[in-house]
């Protein structure tokens, strides 16, 4: 019967047998499909449980100084309330040097994560002339700044992935380096008392 149906048309006969072998083949293809893609997946848990205890991806960002300073409110019925505020320094320059070293491979089942060790050289000056002259200038002439409780910040996107700070100084005086978890981006800081640049700047 099916042989009178595609008598005389033999181009009818091949289409149907080529369409017959690409159904077969088919089938072994999504099957190949659904094991690429849990294998896609198993690697991607590995490259998580290597990152959790490692580190992930880090983005490092300039140091910067942090002033907290505080003004006075007066409002209508003569009440006097205080405010914080924080006032936020950028380097009048800055250098980074950064150098990429390949640590290891960890092994998670039968899948490799490479692992990397990033060291990382930064210097840079603060003018504390122009600090002064934005705190006298500034939105707030009044305000009382305490210049003795300023903090420098790091800011590091994930500070899993920092295993130590060789050494930091300003002006020669070592900087103790903390998590600091109260700002929008995650940091480190480090206490540090910058009167004595003030007066050296006035």
């Amino acid at each position: 019967m099916a042989l009178r149906v595609f008598e005389g048309r033999p181009l009818a006969a091949k289409m149907l047998v080529i369409g017959l072998i690409i159904l077969g083949l088919m089938i072994p293809l999504f099957m190949l499909r659904g094991l690429i893609v849990e294998r896609s997946q198993m690697r991607s848990q590995a490259i998580d449980t290597v990152a959790k205890g490692w580190g992930g991806s880090l983005t490092v960002g300039g140091a910067m100084l942090r002033v907290p300073f505080h003004i006075e409110r007066k409002s209508n019925s003569g009440e006097v309330s205080m405010e914080s505020h924080q006032l936020y320094i950028l380097p009048d320059d800055l250098n980074i040097q950064a150098s990429l070293e390949h640590m290891t491979t960890r092994r998670i089942g039968i899948y490799g994560v490479p692992v990397y060790l990033v060291r990382i050289k930064m210097t840079g000056t603060f003018k504390m002339a122009d600090v002064l002259a934005a705190a006298a200038t500034g939105p707030y002439p009044s305000a009382t700044y305490h210049w003795k409780d300023a903090r420098v910040r790091l800011p590091i996107s994930d500070v899993r992935g920092v295993r130590e700070f060789i050494g930091a100084t300003v002006d020669e005086h070592p900087l103790a380096f903390g998590p600091a978890r109260e700002f929008i981006v995650s940091q480190v800081r480090s206490l540090i008392d910058i009167t004595p640049a003030l007066v050296a700047a006035l």
